[in-house]
């Protein structure tokens, strides 16, 4: 459990701060690279989500399919505090990693019992 559970947290952690530096680094010029270019609404949305929550939700987009990818992109584009996005960052790849990894846990021993 334990060497999954720092490898997959410092994972999704590093995917997103390079979504975050993307962001910064890139700014407006992010629009026209695909997906966006195909997707140009997702930006506006993203940006209320952000200024909405703030660094929790950097915290709720880990736990969102549609916003994971999009979250990271959007705090670097509008230039959130840097250690204010890390906190944030960080401290939800620990938190959903131990929950995919709880839950797969308590799915696989529900199987066996049902099964076995």
């Amino acid at each position: 459990f334990w060497p999954i559970w720092v490898a997959g947290s410092v994972g999704a952690a590093l995917g997103d701060w390079l979504s975050y530096w993307v962001g910064l680094k890139l700014e407006k010029g992010v629009y026209k690279i695909w997906p966006l270019s195909k997707h140009p609404e997702l930006i506006p949305k993203g940006e209320n989500f952000v200024k909405k929550w703030g660094a929790l939700a950097i915290f709720i987009g880990r736990f969102s399919g549609p916003l994971r990818a999009s979250v990271p992109l959007v705090a670097g584009i509008f230039a959130m505090p840097f250690w204010r996005f890390q906190l944030a960052n960080f401290s939800s790849a620990f938190v959903w990693a131990a929950v995919l990894l709880t839950l797969g846990d308590v799915t696989s021993v529900a199987i066996k019992w049902l099964w076995g």
